[in-house]
This record gives C-alpha cells, sequence and structure tokens, in this order.
C-alpha cells in the first residue's frame, strides 16, 4: 500500500476505480458528509463520578441512552432517553447534536412473568447530547425538574488488539508540498497492510508499488476509539512521523483517519482494510 510514495513527489499509475468514486463521494456534497454511521455508541462517563454513566447505542440519526442514575433514598431510578440528531453537520463540521425525551419506566418484577401490557411509561425530562469532537460530549438531562449537566468521555474496558493482515486501501490530500503544486492533490491506492500490536506497542507495515514502509508507534484508546502516535520509514527514503486516529475494530477489518509529516508533504485522510481473522500474538 504506497502511503507515502507520492508524498515523496513519485506519481502512482495504477488507481483504483472504486476508491477513486469512494473518495469522490467522501468529498463532494452534503449526503456523505451527514453520514456519521454509529460512532458515538459506547461507554460514557465522568471523571471522578465512579458509579455514574450512560451507555449510548448510536445507529445513524437516532441514540438510545441509558441512564445509571440514583434517586434522592439512593436507589436504582431507571430512565433512558431517545435522540434525534438536530441539524445536517457531518462528522468533518461539528458540534454533533441531538436531543430527545427522557423517560421513566415501571414494570413486572424481573424475578416474575414479563407482561408487556403493565409497563407504564412517562416522559420525565428531556437531555442534549452535544459532541465537538468524537471522543468527549457535554450532556444535559432533566429528570421531574431536577436539570443536570455532565461533560463525558468513552470508557475503556478493554484494549482492542488489531493485529491482522488486511487488504484495503488509502485515500489522503496533500499539503505544505515542497512542490507548491502538489498541494490539494487527493491520493488514493490500494495494498495490503499487516500489523502487529502487544499492548501498546504497535507495528504496520505496507506493501507498495513503489515503496514499503514500516510504522512504529504507541497505541491507546478512549472507549471504542484507538489512537497511535509515532514514526514510518520507507524503502524510497521517505520518513517521519504519523497518527492514525478514530480508528474502529470490526469483525471483518479496521478504519482509521490518518495524519503524515514526510521531509516532502504533509497528508492527511483515511484508510482501512478487510479481513477474515484477526489474529493475536
Amino acid at each position: 500500500m504506497a502511503f507515502l510514495s507520492y508524498v515523496s513527489g513519485v506519481a502512482h499509475s495504477c488507481r483504483r476505480y472504486f476508491l477513486a468514486l469512494s473518495v469522490a463521494l467522501l468529498f463532494a456534497g452534503n449526503a456523505a458528509a451527514q453520514n456519521i454511521g454509529t460512532i458515538f455508541t459506547d461507554l460514557w462517563y465522568t471523571v471522578g463520578e465512579d458509579g455514574w454513566g450512560v451507555t449510548i447505542d448510536h445507529q445513524q440519526n437516532v441514540m438510545f441512552l441509558t441512564f445509571f442514575v440514583y434517586g434522592a433514598d439512593r436507589s436504582p431510578h431507571w430512565v433512558t432517553a431517545v435522540l434525534t440528531k438536530v441539524g445536517t453537520n457531518g462528522l468533518l463540521a461539528p458540534p454533533q447534536v441531538f436531543a430527545g425525551n427522557v423517560y421513566e419506566d415501571h414494570g413486572p418484577w424481573f424475578g416474575g412473568p414479563f407482561d408487556s401490557a403493565t409497563v407504564v411509561e412517562a416522559t420525565v425530562g428531556t437531555a442534549t447530547f452535544t459532541a465537538p469532537t468524537a471522543l468527549g460530549a457535554t450532556l444535559r438531562y432533566s429528570i421531574n425538574g431536577v436539570e443536570v449537566t455532565k461533560n463525558i468521555q468513552r470508557e475503556t474496558l478493554s484494549l482492542v488488539n488489531y493485529s491482522s493482515s488486511y487488504g484495503g486501501g488509502t485515500a489522503y490530500t496533500l499539503s505544505n508540498c515542497q512542490n507548491p503544486a502538489q498541494n490539494g492533490t487527493v491520493i488514493t491506492d490500494t495494498g495490503t497492510l499487516n500489523i502487529i500490536q502487544s499492548g501498546a506497542a504497535f507495528q504496520m507495515t505496507t506493501a507498495a508499488q513503489r515503496a514499503n514502509c514500516a510504522f512504529t508507534g504507541t497505541y491507546s484508546q478512549q472507549g471504542l476509539i484507538g489512537k497511535v502516535d509515532g514514526t514510518f520509514e520507507c524503502t524510497d527514503t521517505t520518513r517521519g512521523s504519523f497518527r492514525m486516529f478514530f480508528m474502529q475494530w470490526t469483525l471483518f477489518g479496521m478504519s482509521a483517519g490518518i495524519q503524515l509529516q514526510s521531509q516532502f508533504c504533509s497528508a492527511e485522510g483515511f484508510l482501512g482494510g478487510i479481513t477474515g481473522n484477526h489474529t493475536l500474538p
């Protein structure tokens, strides 16, 4: 995967049609910009408030929230919320805002037969989720007239391991180039990458048409979202620093944003790969 050979001034002669089409969709029109997928799905909490939390299931323009809160008598207080997206901002145009109602439910005892007909639901307030980034947000909600504001972030339960061999592609835009004529050029390419990860130690090698590259860095994670900061070096002498961000793991692959800084250009864009087997080292 020739991440960097164009960054060093070498143009790729072969660009895959499907990636070119994908980039066109990514960079053109509001329809693609509005697609935010499931990026906010996670367990969220407030620093210093162990025992308080909210689970968010995000599906495109809708969120379902389950709150871990307590009543005045310190007993568990069961409330949920259904929020819908406000406005048309995409991930590249924050903030993302979702708003809706908070509900309180009462139903049959958990140890006996469940009869849905006996469930009683009441609207007890409203909630607004405002996210300037994909990693942190402000949650404002009310329950029976009591207003609460929380600065929330994702809860990490266990590090995700990305170790595997992938087939995929990249799409990135050049800037700050030694040759100003290259600034703004959108580059797409396909190939393979191999990731070996052990805890926070992260290594990635790419197979390229003109050069092979090795990336070494430190992995960190916030909730379901990963990040790697490190350095790279390629066989065509291109080298520098990189950052992979908004990394997401799925059963069949991975995706991430990527920023590159070489001695020739800066670059920012996306990468992704598919795999039939996530292997552990």
